[in-house]
């Protein structure tokens, strides 16, 4: 079994070992520190039946970009691969990027030989290249920009609160 939540400080030390264990890129504590306290929304992560973190999803705000996102970084462990865990864990992030931060875009970088994860962006959460950016990992790999604008009207999936009323009825809130 499968839980996918919000990351805590708590996961951050998992979260780490997960990208170790996946990404050619890795980063440093703070980096993570730095996502989970500026947009605690935008880290998500799927934790295993043992409690132990099995993928993730790291997201920003764009900082020159006005009502724009930035998925940051996806990871999920050679052995979850294939179950739709970084598409849930992606949707997550761009519920929470229109629903909390107003956002109307998402942009993110994948290396041009992740064929992988061009297939999610692009057939399956609706991204689009929008330029080829030469040596752009640490590599000197190239990337590709990639942009996803939201529907309007999209219906979101994104979490829904119920409270209980004092007189005892239940009132839903977005």
């Amino acid at each position: 079994m499968l839980t996918l939540r919000r990351a805590t400080i708590f996961d951050l030390a998992g979260t780490s070992d997960c990208n170790l264990v996946n990404v050619i890129e890795n980063y440093q504590m703070k980096y993570y520190f730095y996502h989970l306290l500026s947009w605690p929304q935008l880290t998500n992560i799927a934790v295993n039946s043992n409690g132990n973190v099995c993928g993730y999803s790291m997201a920003k705000l764009e900082e020159d970009i006005e009502h724009a996102g930035h998925v940051t970084a996806v990871g999920i462990l050679r052995s979850y691969r294939g179950m739709g865990i970084a598409y849930k864990l992606i949707k997550q992030s761009h519920d929470a990027m229109k629903e909390i931060y107003d956002c109307d875009s998402v942009y993110l970088y994948v290396r041009v030989t992740n064929w992988a994860a061009h297939a999610l962006y692009k057939n399956k959460l609706g991204y689009s290249i929008d330029e080829v950016v030469k040596q752009y990992f640490y590599d000197k790999e190239d990337a590709y920009s990639m942009k996803m604008t939201f529907p309007d009207g999209e219906l979101r999936c994104g979490l829904i609160y119920v409270v209980q009323s004092k007189n005892g009825g239940n009132k839903r809130l977005k």
